[in-house]
């Protein structure tokens, strides 16, 4: 298996935008938070919030439970989805359950499987979380 060097514009931090951030003329506090930051964070041993935690700002990781609540990701603001076991026989959401929300979809339809090879969609799952995090919504 050959491995391609990622590119340094596929690294670069996103730029997330708080609520106060997106109305003209406002001024934001809201800025990425360093690697020391998160790394602190990450070792303080902070309880589970339920079925969703916010793993960076405004990015949040959940599971089946959260994902099919359509109240708790309208509640939340949710904009954006990543379905990670995407498929009429997984987690079968997907664009037309998320019809009367005002939510964009990514599927993924990966095996939970050992050997299935996932990081065929490391690239494009991480350019539509940046691009979702640099969006309006």
């Amino acid at each position: 298996m050959s491995w391609d060097s990622p590119c340094s514009r596929d690294l670069l931090r996103p730029k997330i935008r708080s609520a106060s951030s997106r109305m003209p003329g406002s001024q934001s506090s809201a800025r990425t938070p360093s690697l020391e930051e998160l790394r602190r964070l990450l070792c303080m041993g902070t309880h589970r919030t339920g079925h969703v935690d916010e793993v960076w700002p405004n990015l949040y990781v959940g599971d089946l439970y959260v994902a099919r609540d359509k109240v708790q990701l309208s509640q939340m603001g949710i904009s954006h989805v990543v379905n990670a076991a995407a498929g009429r026989f997984r987690i079968d959401t997907g664009p037309k359950f998320y019809k009367d929300l005002p939510v964009d979809y990514y599927g993924v339809e990966a095996e939970d499987d050992p050997n299935f090879d996932l990081s065929i969609y490391f690239y494009p799952v991480a350019r539509y979380i940046r691009a979702a995090l640099n969006s309006p919504r």
